[in-house]
């Protein structure tokens, strides 16, 4: 058995829920319940948020080192190459950390879609039980 604290009450789950990243208890009252999908859809809207803002950087860093590679394409002098190819390698770092982190906003926003769904299925469920 695994302990949660939702606001002032201590809730308990199997490990099943644990895994699956879901709280069945009884205690729980629908309103708790549609609390909890609520602020999961939220959390989900703003990672959305994140994504959109993080991609368009990388886009923007992209279309930069675009930029640089057709300058680096002209006869420059050593010290102008040696300044624009400083500068590629800074903006291929930022996308590189762009990836990562977009990557990592991915997996969560999946593993909060799979929760908001299970949420929304188990209000159901409940719900159904209870009206029957």
């Amino acid at each position: 058995m695994y302990q949660y604290k939702l606001g002032a009450h201590l809730l308990e789950g199997s490990s099943g829920e644990k895994d699956l990243l879901i709280l069945v208890d009884s205690r729980l009252a629908m309103s708790q319940q549609s609390e909890l999908a609520a602020k999961l859809r939220k959390q989900q809207q703003r990672g959305v948020f994140q994504i959109d803002g993080l991609e368009e950087k990388l886009v923007q860093c992209k279309q930069s080192m675009e930029e640089l590679d057709l300058k680096l394409r002209k006869k420059l002098s050593p010290e102008g190459r040696k300044s624009l190819e400083r500068e590629r390698n800074l903006l291929m770092t930022k996308a590189d950390n762009y990836e990562k982190e977009l990557s990592v906003l991915r997996k969560e926003n999946r593993k909060n879609a799979a929760l908001a769904v299970a949420m929304g299925l188990l209000v159901a469920l409940i719900y159904a039980c209870w009206t029957m």
